[in-house]
């Protein structure tokens, strides 16, 4: 007769030392009866009473605390974000400021954005600020679709370099009138 031992599912051989459970009659290797205290059917009077543990404290390497590497705040080890500068670590593990910067994501240039930045410059230099108008005024028509989806940063830049090109612009349109 095959028998399964009722706490680790293996099959117990005639030679090994058995007990079986008075209330439920299920049958168990003696060693897994003793291991956790009585009978392993979920019900049975005779299973061991569990009490749920309360949570123990989270550690590092002993600690319960660690610096924030940015604010250099004391917070708890197990905080994956800083409760004071809220800077996000990933991981609960005590980190440097050099590695939370090593693992921040490389900032990615956008291309294809480059002359929006030229655009503010030339629109802020004043002498240029006709040629600017004209020629940073058409590549940013062809352009402002993109630059608003893909770097809303540099349409700002641009609409602030052409505007300052048109406000220099109408300055020089009059001092010229004025001057004639």
């Amino acid at each position: 007769m095959t028998r399964t031992c009722g706490i680790c599912q293996t099959m117990i051989s005639d030679e090994q030392r058995t007990k079986t459970c008075d209330y439920c009659g299920t049958t168990f290797h003696m060693g897994c009866w003793a291991a956790i205290g009585g009978c392993g059917t979920q019900g049975c009077d005779a299973a061991p009473e569990f009490k749920k543990q309360p949570p123990a404290e989270e550690t590092h390497w002993g600690a319960a605390t660690k610096t924030c590497p940015m604010c250099r705040e004391t917070i708890r080890v197990s905080e994956t974000r800083c409760p004071y500068c809220k800077e996000s670590f990933g991981t609960a593990a005590p980190l440097t400021t050099e590695d939370l910067r090593s693992r921040a994501a490389p900032v990615q240039p956008v291309s294809g954005t480059g002359p929006a930045i030229a655009i503010f410059v030339l629109g802020l230099l004043g002498c240029p600020a006709p040629l600017n108008l004209i020629i940073g005024g058409a590549w940013y028509l062809r352009n402002r679709a993109r630059l608003r989806e893909v770097a809303p940063t540099r349409n700002l830049l641009a609409i602030v370099g052409l505007a300052a090109s048109a406000v220099y612009t109408l300055i020089m349109l009059g001092a010229l009138v004025c001057r004639s």
